[in-house]
C-alpha cells in the first residue's frame, strides 16, 4: 500500500490561498479616482494680434505631471485631465468690439489632438459677446503607468477668416492645466505645470 501524508501539501496551500486573500499590495485606485484631489497650474496669460485675412498664429500649451506616486493607476489613465481655455476678442482701436453687437471677424480655432491625423475645427460668432469664449481639450491621455512624469501638448491654430473692412483684432487668452490622479498615496506630492509659446505661421 502506498501512503500519502497530505498534512504538510494542505498547509501550505492554505497558506498561499491566506496570502492571496489577505491585504493586496496595491490598492483599487478606481474606486476612489473621482475623489482624487484636483491639481492646478496658476494662470497663463497673453495675446496675439490677427491683422488681415487668413492670418494665424498658434499657441502650443505644454502640460507636465511631474513627481507622479508609483502607483498612480492601474490602468494607465487618468481619469480627468484637461486644459482650461478662455478666448477673448477686441479689435486694436474704437469701437472696441466684443460687446454682442458690434459686428467682428470670425476666427478658425483648431484644436489638434495627440494622433496627428485627429484635429477638430471650431468658428467663431460675427457677434461676440462680453463673455470670453471657453474651451476645455484633454490632457495626458497618452501617459504611460506607472510613469514619474508625464507630458501632453495641445496646439491651438487661431486664423482669422475675414478681412476689410475690419480693423486688426487682438485674442488675448487665459489658461491653465489640471488633472485628478488616482493614488494610495494619500501623501503625493504630485504637481502640474503649464507653459505657451507662440508659433506665427
Amino acid at each position: 500500500m502506498i501512503r500519502t501524508d497530505l498534512g504538510p501539501v494542505c498547509a501550505l496551500a492554505c497558506a498561499l490561498i491566506c496570502t492571496a486573500c489577505g491585504t493586496p499590495a496595491t490598492c483599487d485606485t478606481r474606486q476612489n479616482a473621482y475623489d482624487a484631489p484636483l491639481i492646478e497650474t496658476d494662470e497663463q496669460t497673453g495675446s496675439i494680434l490677427l491683422s488681415e485675412q487668413n492670418d494665424s498664429k498658434t499657441l502650443n500649451f505644454k502640460a507636465t505631471l511631474n513627481d507622479l506616486p508609483e502607483q498612480w493607476s492601474g490602468e494607465g489613465l487618468l481619469q480627468i485631465g484637461g486644459l482650461q481655455l478662455d478666448l477673448s476678442l477686441r479689435f486694436e482701436s474704437e469701437p472696441s468690439g466684443g460687446d454682442g453687437r458690434t459686428e467682428m471677424p470670425r476666427l478658425a480655432l483648431t484644436f489638434e489632438e495627440p494622433a496627428a491625423s485627429d484635429s477638430s475645427t471650431v468658428t467663431t460668432s460675427n457677434y461676440p459677446g462680453p463673455t470670453p469664449f471657453l474651451y476645455s481639450p484633454s490632457l495626458f491621455e497618452d501617459c504611460r503607468s506607472g510613469a514619474q512624469q508625464c507630458e501632453s501638448t495641445r496646439p491651438v491654430r487661431i486664423e482669422r477668416l475675414d478681412g476689410a473692412p475690419f480693423p486688426p483684432v487682438r485674442v488675448s487668452f487665459r489658461a491653465s492645466a489640471n488633472a485628478r490622479i488616482p493614488s494610495c498615496d494619500k501623501t503625493s506630492t504630485a504637481r502640474v505645470t503649464l507653459g505657451v509659446e507662440v508659433e506665427s505661421q
